[in-house]
């Protein structure tokens, strides 16, 4: 959508989008960028998405110091920027998410990562160990491969030997190389793929997720 007032439309459509999914074990999420400009609106959002048979899962936006530094990934967007007058009002609606989430709220993030995601977005700082080109790659649309979107690629798809080639040594003390330069970020694709692997609470808190999920389809398959 490119328009103006198209807020129906896309709920529609959204509502349409949970009614074929036949299987009532499908987790739908709408995703959410966080920034000052929908701090208040994040419980809010949590309500709209279990109405309609979806998962939120908050995303803390990640921007670019300049025009000239964007990587495709972090846009420059001064104006969306939390500023430390915004903290109160972050720490609120942070908190109410964790509460909601301690309640059954349907959040596909684990507590580990709200947490995490509040510290991000009041300092910059990241809490947690990336695993990338461990436990996960990234794969472009054109079929590269890279241990995540922020390096360059060291194969692709169709290279011959691939399996090899990620299970080589040189590989892994590149991949270690990579990770260590890295300034961090607070994308869930990654972060929570970790969580669930290294930390009990939060792989146990995905399982209650899951099991919500059968419940809101099985719900949403009812309207």
């Amino acid at each position: 959508y490119s328009g103006k007032d198209v807020w129906s439309e896309i709920v529609d459509t959204m509502r349409r989008f949970r009614a074929r999914l036949k299987d009532a074990a499908s987790m739908p999420v709408m995703n959410v960028c966080v920034s000052r400009l929908n701090i208040d609106e994040l419980p809010g959002l949590v309500s709209l998405a279990g109405g309609i048979g979806f998962f939120c899962s908050f995303v803390p936006v990640s921007l670019s110091p300049s025009e000239q530094e964007t990587d495709g990934f972090a846009a420059y967007a001064p104006e969306m920027a939390v500023q430390e007058a915004d903290h109160g009002r972050l720490t609120r609606s942070y908190e109410e998410l964790l509460r909601l989430k301690r309640v059954g709220a349907p959040i596909a993030n684990s507590s580990r990562f709200l947490r995490d995601s509040l510290e991000f977005l009041k300092t910059g700082r990241t809490e947690w160990k990336c695993d990338a080109g461990l436990l996960y790659l990234s794969v472009s649309p054109e079929g590269d491969i890279s241990i995540c979107h922020h390096f360059k690629p060291f194969a692709r798809y169709d290279t011959p030997d691939l399996a090899k080639l990620l299970a080589a040594e040189s590989t892994g003390g590149l991949n270690r190389k990579q990770r260590l330069s890295c300034p961090g970020c607070m994308r869930p694709c990654w972060a929570e793929v970790t969580h669930v692997m290294h930390d009990l609470p939060s792989a146990w808190e995905a399982r209650k997720s899951m099991r919500l999920s059968e419940e809101l389809g099985a719900g949403a398959a009812e309207k």
